[in-house]
């Protein structure tokens, strides 16, 4: 029992709190600094519901600490949604490792009302904060970053995602809170296994770190295996009513070994592997084929018109050069690289454009990232006329064609914006009307940034 009257229990939720969340948060370079401020005084505060006898009050101090999770996992919803291969493991893990802390949130404030958690009384209850911290949170965090890094093993990973929700559900059908079953027993063996291939996985790929580093690494991974190994044994021997542990010394040897190994673990993929998990810097798909959509059967076909006022000193041609240099939408609207812009020259057709349509959904939060390519189809150029457009590939959130056309008449500068589009991506197609309005947002700020193009 320390000072304040906190068991270990409640010491080991603190710690995920005060040391594993905002480990965690370190990892990811494009997580908001707000955000890490935000963890750091609700943190403090939450916690020290700990110190508090269980209750209203108590429970109301720690629901502070949706402040910091909630946000959190809006986070982890614009970073998955923004992952350019949300099919590989690793955007699974970093979506795992987004929604851990929320489910400790709500286990926080149960169990400081009641001092249970979905039927579990303490010390499961208090122990549940703990255990999404970092089963939820900074384990597939970590492990994810040192994977991409290739510092880490990359298929294991699977099985360290997905195997402990099993594991939680076989829980929360236990007959006895308290008494786990034969079926719990074999997913946490399976568990384990998959913890120790891991680390067998990993012991070369971390021989690129540092001395030192490296076989701090690797002692980590055996201890985070071996830890995970006590609770097969634990669940086994305990559904055969002869436990051969009890929750003291699975807190104090398994609960410790993952703190000590995760921990190492998570400051040494700060140090070498930090991940930039909402980049907002494009590249072109180099094969992906080309598509279009017959205007007829197109989602969306738009062709708009405007003004661009006077044509006086030169202001077409700085106009038409800035349009075939694809100089047309904000970059707050959306990002492109291409191969005319490395080389600095005007688009020629084939040239491919790897671009990104960025929504902003959550304020203060980077924008969700909509990856896509497109190649150039379109590129004319003459006194008083000057055309700019593309077609959709494969990897593209829709399918169709844009073109913007500039035209000379009467000493004014005529823009024309034709677009056909059906969208494919499943989140625009699921928000289909927000989609729309973001692409006619799009179209309209294009225009207006071209209409004051001076440079």
């Amino acid at each position: 029992m320390s000072p304040l009257g906190l068991d270990a229990y409640a010491l080991s939720a603190a710690f995920a709190m005060l040391v594993v969340f905002p480990t965690a948060l370190r990892l990811d370079h494009d997580v908001p600094r707000w955000l890490r401020v935000v963890a750091t005084v609700a943190g403090f505060v939450a916690a020290s519901s700990f110190a508090m006898p269980v209750g209203p009050a108590a429970a109301g101090v720690g629901a502070l600490w949706f402040l910091a999770t909630l946000p959190h996992l809006a986070y982890g919803f614009v970073r998955f949604l923004s992952d350019p291969s949300p099919r590989i493991p690793h955007a699974w893990a970093e979506a795992a490792s987004a929604v851990g802390p929320v489910v400790s949130s709500i286990a926080l404030v149960t169990s400081r009302w009641s001092g249970t958690f979905a039927g579990f009384p303490e010390p499961l209850a208090t122990l549940t904060i703990t255990h999404f911290h970092f089963t939820f949170g900074l384990l597939p965090l970590t492990l994810s970053a040192l994977s991409r890094r290739g510092l880490g093993a990359t298929s294991p990973l699977w099985g360290l995602i997905f195997v402990p929700p099993v594991v939680g559900a076989l829980m929360a059908i236990r007959p006895a809170p308290l008494l786990p079953s034969l079926w719990e027993a074999g997913a946490t063996a399976l568990l384990a296994g998959f913890a120790w291939a891991w680390t067998v996985g990993s012991w070369r790929r971390l021989s690129a770190l540092p001395a030192r580093d490296r076989w701090l690494a690797r002692a980590a991974t055996i201890l985070f295996a071996a830890a995970v190994s006590l609770t097969p044994v634990f669940a086994w021997s305990s559904a055969m009513g002869a436990p051969t542990f009890d929750f003291g010394w699975m807190l104090r040897c398994h609960g410790l070994s993952l703190a000590l190994s995760l921990t190492t673990l998570g400051i040494l993929a700060i140090r070498h592997a930090p991940m930039r998990g909402v980049s907002l810097e494009p590249s072109p798909h180099p094969t992906a084929a080309a598509r279009d959509v017959d205007p007829a059967h197109a989602f969306f076909v738009d062709t708009r018109h405007a003004d661009l006022g006077p044509d006086g000193d030169g202001r077409f041609d700085r106009l038409a050069d800035a349009l075939l240099h694809y100089r047309f939408y904000p970059a707050t609207v959306m990002r492109f690289a291409a191969s005319f812009v490395t080389e600095d020259r005007a688009a020629r057709l084939g040239d491919r454009i790897g671009m990104c349509l960025l929504v902003p959904l959550f304020p203060g939060l980077p924008a969700i990232r909509f990856p896509a390519t497109t190649v150039v189809n379109l590129v004319a150029r003459s006194e008083s006329h000057a055309a700019f457009g593309y077609l959709t590939t494969e990897a593209h959130y829709g399918k169709g064609a844009w073109s913007t056309t500039l035209t000379r008449v009467d000493g004014r500068v005529q823009l024309t914006l034709q677009s056909r589009m059906t969208p494919t991506h499943p989140l625009a197609l699921l928000g289909l009307p927000l989609y729309r309005w973001f692409q006619k947002r799009a179209h309209a700020a294009g225009i207006a940034r071209l209409a004051v193009y001076t440079a």
